[in-house]
């Protein structure tokens, strides 16, 4: 069908960093994202592509889009990503500054309404970036 080739190809784009621009990788997240959020098969799929890719990725772009998705499907699936929430966790000690202060947000919004869990690991880490940043 259209929408299988269509997240086949978004995939695609996202696995070929050296093919495609930073600008066209970070909108393909957005993109996945959003097909995600209404198709629970492609977002089993898209979790652990988008784990990978937030905490390989060179650009901070596309590391930084891909927390803002994971976090929505946080929300919208919470068991599919209970087991990729240390992903979340290790952004907040990432080397960009935008990424991580969109953690920081995210932390801040996904503990306030209890999908997250406060661990002595996720407190270090969120308490000494609060003091660095």
């Amino acid at each position: 069908s259209v929408g299988e080739t269509a997240v086949l190809a978004l995939k695609e784009i996202l696995v070929s960093a050296e093919t495609f621009s930073t600008m066209v990788r970070s909108h393909a997240v957005l993109a996945l994202g959003k097909v995600s959020l209404v198709d629970e098969p492609v977002a089993k799929d898209a979790v652990l592509l988008l784990s990978r890719l937030l905490g390989m990725d060179e650009s901070a772009e596309v590391r930084n889009n891909c927390l803002v998705i994971l976090g929505d499907l946080v929300v919208r699936y919470p068991t599919l990503v209970t087991d990729y929430t240390h992903c979340l966790t290790d952004t907040l000690g990432d080397e960009s500054e935008m990424v991580r202060r969109q953690s920081i947000i995210l932390h801040s919004k996904l503990l306030q309404a209890d999908y997250l869990k406060w661990r002595s690991g996720t407190v270090f880490k969120f308490l000494s970036n609060l003091v660095h940043d």
